[in-house]
């Protein structure tokens, strides 16, 4: 199954509820990580299944970006604790 990264931009001062639904959402995918301050990765079957998925946590004002990956990503500086889960998932080419 193929990886989609997932960027947010939370235009008003989300709640920390609307917070912990955005967290359950994405942490509800087979497999994924948080890498950067509004941008994890996430597996699914597709953008448009996981766009559909995402879109109900966002409201009116908020910017979403969905697109897929391929097999080679580079990076600098995840979040803690994303760097091993990226190297095992992906190579810079």
């Amino acid at each position: 199954m193929p990886y989609y990264m997932v960027s947010y931009d939370l235009r008003r001062e989300p709640s920390a509820e609307g917070y912990k639904r955005l967290y359950e959402r994405l942490r509800s995918f087979p497999d994924w990580a948080w890498v950067l301050e509004s941008v994890w990765i996430v597996q699914g079957s597709s953008s448009a299944a996981v766009y559909s998925a995402l879109a109900p946590v966002f409201d009116a004002n908020d910017g979403l970006v969905v697109a897929e990956l391929t097999n080679s990503l580079c990076f600098d500086k995840p979040r803690q604790g994303a760097e091993d889960w990226l190297r095992g998932r992906f190579s810079c080419r």
